[in-house]
């Protein structure tokens, strides 16, 4: 069977569930090329975070950092990104990490990314 067969409208096939581990970073390709995002199971009920690898205050490689309540700790200066909401919570107030949604349809992780503005035609 055709992998985006099942997959959601507008989203695309990045990784099987299996592949990840709780809390721990990693670093994907999306099915289109697209984008490279870091993806991570969360609260241990096949629940699938993904984000942006760069972080948006040094570029620092998200997909080294660690990941502990749900938040991804930057290996560059420690700065800390909530990884349900995109939020900086530490320092609060910075500027946020880019997210994506996700869905887990059979075991497979799906994750809605859209092509950059730059590729529009």
């Amino acid at each position: 069977m055709n992998q985006t067969e099942s997959a959601p409208e507008g989203f695309l096939p990045a990784i099987h569930i299996g592949e990840l581990q709780l809390d721990r970073p990693r670093r994907v390709k999306t099915a289109n090329g697209y984008v490279v995002i870091v993806l991570c199971e969360v609260d241990g009920a096949q629940t699938v975070a993904a984000f942006t690898p760069i972080c948006p205050h040094a570029m620092g490689d998200l997909s080294y950092g660690m990941i502990y309540r749900g938040q991804v700790e930057c290996p560059v200066h420690g700065y800390r990104f909530d990884v349900a909401t995109g939020e900086c919570v530490w320092p609060a107030g910075e500027s946020p990490l880019r997210i994506y949604p996700t869905r887990v349809v059979d075991g497979l992780v799906y994750v809605k990314v859209e092509k950059p503005k730059w590729m529009a035609s």
